[in-house]
């Protein structure tokens, strides 16, 4: 009987109300942190990342769930690589002042690109299109089963500037987002 008593001037109405109110605060504090860590995570998925080349003559927007950084890599314009998805993105600029025949140069290169690479498989033919209301010439191919290139020459004024994707699709496979990247693009 003695043990009642305890238990029962324990569990008064002021202790039970007490009790409740803390498992509420509890409840609610845990509710309020998973929310904001998922709201952060959505946050850094969607959040994009502005590139620019050192001569500002080129700036690209790219998704920042693929964590794109500048790197420094011979006499291209900009160079961006990526750890999370081992993809590269390379652009340069070409005067097109000594060029007569913008197709078999652009074939030229491309045969000249192609030969360095081994076990290449899926080449296409170059095709011409519009992006952003400029003449682009694109080809691609795989190599090494895993790797995907994608190859954009884009005739601006008296230039071409040129895309090269080189992305693993085994990895991160951000093949479906190079419309989106190229659409994108500002040249000057």
């Amino acid at each position: 009987m003695e043990n009642f008593i305890v238990n029962h001037k324990f569990l008064t109405k002021k202790h039970i109300i007490l009790i409740i109110i803390v498992l509420v605060l509890v409840v609610v504090a845990s509710l309020l942190f998973a929310l904001f860590v998922h709201q952060n995570s959505v946050v850094s998925k969607a959040t994009n990342t502005t590139f620019m080349s050192k001569s500002g003559d080129i700036s690209i927007v790219l998704p920042g769930e693929y964590k794109f950084s500048p790197s420094e890599k011979g006499t291209y314009e900009l160079v961006l690589k990526s750890d999370i998805s081992r993809s590269s993105i390379y652009f340069s600029k070409v005067s097109t002042k000594n060029i007569r025949d913008k197709n078999k140069f652009i074939e030229y290169d491309k045969n000249d690109y192609i030969s360095k690479f081994s076990n290449i498989s899926e080449v296409s033919n170059i095709e011409q299109k519009k992006i952003n209301g400029l003449d682009t010439y694109n080809y691609h191919f795989k190599y090494k089963d895993t790797m995907y290139v994608d190859v954009y020459w884009i005739l601006k004024d008296s230039f071409f500037y040129t895309i090269d994707f080189n992305i693993d699709t085994e990895v991160n496979d951000m093949s479906s987002h190079i419309s989106e990247i190229i659409n994108s693009l500002k040249l000057n």
